[in-house]
């Protein structure tokens, strides 16, 4: 009974355990890709494809030392020299623009003012109900605003704008 059990784990051949040993380099593949996806860390991606390249060799019927040689040399060259290029391009690029970039520069009135620079008023813009934070609230030019008074819109911090009182453009 003991010699049967035994019987269905031997391995008939070397194309079996290429086979064998292929399909568990793909696994791991899949499993890596699937650790990038839910954590975004541009390594286990690095880490998928020195397991394909490994599952290619393993293909090929090379010997399982050869095959760690592969994945090991693949994910040295890919964490070392691509990785750092990869992720300076990610996280370099212009990205989505933000909804407040397009308010920059319009006019904003004032429905709620801020007491301080930790609290936060109100402006509308365009018919939109906005958080606003007061640009030197304390600087002689903004200290008498007053609600219903027109502001500028000068940037934005996250969703709440900056704004400062509109200079005399006369």
């Amino acid at each position: 009974m003991v010699d049967n059990t035994f019987e269905l784990f031997k391995l008939t051949s070397m194309q079996e355990l290429s086979t064998h040993t292929a399909l568990i380099w793909l696994l791991l593949s899949v499993f890596f890709i699937f650790l990038e996806i839910a954590f975004s860390y541009f390594g286990f991606l690095f880490v998928s494809f020195s397991c394909l390249f490994a599952g290619l060799a393993a293909a090929q019927n090379w010997q399982l030392l050869f095959q760690l040689c592969v994945f090991a040399a693949t994910l040295f060259f890919g964490l070392m020299f691509l990785r750092p290029r990869f992720v300076k391009k990610i996280l370099h690029a212009k990205g989505v623009p933000h909804r407040t970039s397009e308010l920059v520069g319009k006019l904003a009135h004032i429905t709620t003012l801020a007491n301080s620079n930790e609290e936060l008023g109100r402006v509308n813009v365009e018919g939109q109900d906005w958080a606003m934070r007061i640009e030197n609230l304390e600087s002689k030019n903004n200290l008498d605003l007053k609600i219903g008074e027109p502001v500028r819109i000068l940037g934005s911090d996250g969703i709440v704008l900056i704004v400062s009182r509109i200079e005399n453009e006369n």
